[in-house]
């Protein structure tokens, strides 16, 4: 059964709420030390005595000071996590072509996902099926060379691990000899 919670409620605050953090850490021994480094992160995020502070006080009133609490930069981070998304979306974008682009996911048969948390380098498989599969296709149909961003997710929106590829693919692409766009 899923719950839902209204509100602005975060990660952080589900990680920290009745010991949850610490119980799925006993239900759950073997997780990677990154993921454990990076909840680490999530939970002194903006707590000045875990993350640290800056102090800034008025030169016209030195007694005035105010504590800002530092980020923990974490991609687990539902408030840093999503200012990192949108500063690499606006990086990214500068690089875009300026042409439509279509939205394409590449996923596998469940009984696959449990393989690639032992094994992450099998990761990059996927993105070369993903790749070799829309460079085949366009090759043998428009007979162009697309435009291809990928992005690996590993977790569903459930949050469960749902192992799969979001690839933006240009609607066209250059001819073989790379002298014009052939528009699909």
């Amino acid at each position: 059964m899923l719950e839902h919670i209204g509100g602005t409620y975060t990660i952080k605050q589900i990680f920290e709420d009745d010991g949850h953090w610490e119980r799925f850490c006993e239900a759950h021994p073997h997780l990677r030390q990154n993921i454990l480094d990076e909840v680490e992160k999530v939970l002194a995020c903006k707590n000045p005595q875990k993350s640290g502070y800056h102090v800034y006080a008025c030169p016209d009133h030195p007694g005035e000071t105010k504590v800002v609490p530092h980020t923990c930069k974490s991609r687990f981070c539902s408030r840093c996590g999503k200012v990192m998304t949108d500063q690499w979306i606006e990086r990214a974008m500068e690089q875009f072509l300026d042409v439509p682009y279509h939205h394409i996911v590449f996923t596998m048969p469940d009984k696959l996902w449990n393989i690639f948390p032992y094994d992450r380098k099998l990761l990059d498989i996927l993105f070369q099926a993903a790749e070799r599969t829309v460079l085949e296709w366009c090759e043998e149909k428009g007979e162009y060379v697309p435009g291809v961003v990928c992005v690996l997710h590993t977790f569903g929106s459930l949050l469960n691990f749902n192992t799969h590829i979001h690839m933006l693919i240009t609607e066209g692409g250059l001819s073989p000899d790379r002298t014009s766009w052939i528009p699909n």
